[in-house]
């Protein structure tokens, strides 16, 4: 399935994710083949949702296990039938580094930097997946990764979700200060103060006197 023009059918899939969401808690069955684009993007989408919403990381660990398992083996199939399709990948790397295969984690995130090296949205996802891990990356993973907020950066929704991110996280901050440098100035300056603005929201009321 090619990728191209993905992002902008995503849009359009939205609100059909509940339903598939819906779907699964009412133990419905969906057959662990690949389908339709919109179809596998419904179903990986739905597995991102329900396993990381409040419900899903509160389910009793049986349970937790089984949607996970089924989620898994979903990614598998999908992103094997997908080949060049990188959001598969990067959900892929996302249910391996939750069910603990580090290895496996790690193979399918490269390979979703490499076949997807271009794509904000998935961009997004992969920030998600690795920022507090930022100072033990390396090679085509690290690459890709400061590529991503090279991408992501450029908009200011995102600037602000890195900014978050770079205040909560220590780890995330190097990989940060490589990726600056290759911003226009005008995003550089635009980043700084929305950090310093990040800063002094942070401090404690103590400290605004």
């Amino acid at each position: 399935m090619a990728f191209l023009g993905f992002s902008a059918l995503a849009g359009g899939l939205l609100l059909r994710e509940v339903r598939v969401a819906q779907f699964w808690a009412g133990g419905g069955a969906v057959p662990v083949v690949a389908l339709s684009l919109e179809a596998d993007f419904l179903l990986l989408n739905g597995c991102l949702r329900q396993l990381g919403s409040v419900e899903g990381r509160l389910l009793a660990k049986p349970a937790r296990a089984t949607l996970l398992g089924d989620c898994l083996a979903r990614a598998e199939v999908i992103s094997q039938s997908a080949g060049k399709e990188g959001f598969g990948w990067a959900v892929l790397a996302y249910l391996r580094r939750e069910s603990g295969d580090r290895i496996g984690y790690e193979a399918a995130l490269r390979h979703s930097y490499i076949v997807a090296s271009n794509e904000s949205w998935i961009s997004a996802l992969r920030l998600r997946l690795v920022s507090e891990e930022g100072g033990q990356l390396s090679g085509v993973v690290r690459q890709g990764y400061i590529a991503d907020l090279v991408l992501l950066m450029q908009s200011l929704r995102m600037r602000l979700m890195v900014v978050r991110r770079y205040v909560a996280l220590e780890s995330f901050r190097a990989v940060v200060a490589e990726a600056l440098p290759a911003l226009p100035e005008e995003r550089q300056r635009e980043f700084l103060s929305l950090l310093r603005q990040e800063v002094r929201a942070a401090a404690p009321e103590a400290d605004h006197g």
